[in-house]
């Protein structure tokens, strides 16, 4: 089994999804389920009147949710790290957030990290600040 990340062109209003054997298995063994297509809005670079957060005007969830224990999907408005974690209201010590890249994988973010590799490609992508409307994934262990 394995997930997709697949860019459709700004505009487009269908798309074919199609599949093919790769490897020795065969083609009675293709499934595919759970699709899911998101779409950035008009404006979505635009900038956000901020809900809350920190002093720098950002630091909010606009959409979506992360709950105390587990996972969860949310748009956050924009803002540093530091913006991230105070929206979040996660603890330093358990949070970890993810954000899909142009590669179709994620690049992640533990703000409790001792070893700075591991946060890395997150602080090169996002060292200017999280960008308004960014999707991520967070998880809490409160």
């Amino acid at each position: 089994m394995a997930s997709y990340w697949v860019l459709v062109p700004a505009g487009a209003t269908s798309f074919d999804i199609r599949m093919s054997v790769d490897g020795g298995y065969p083609s009675s063994m293709l499934h595919a389920k759970d699709f899911t297509v998101w779409a950035a809005t008009a404006g979505a670079d635009a900038p956000l009147a901020p809900s809350g957060g920190s002093a720098s005007g950002g630091g909010n969830i606009v959409t979506g949710s992360l709950p105390a224990r587990g996972f969860g999907l949310f748009v956050f408005a924009r803002g540093s790290n530091d913006d991230l974690l105070a929206a979040s209201g996660c603890p330093r010590s358990t949070a970890a957030f993810w954000a899909s890249n142009a590669a179709g994988k994620f690049d992640v973010y533990i703000p409790g990290a001792s070893v700075a590799v591991l946060n890395a490609a997150w602080n090169q992508r996002f060292g200017g600040g999280i960008p308004t409307g960014t999707l991520l994934i967070g998880r809490c262990s409160a």
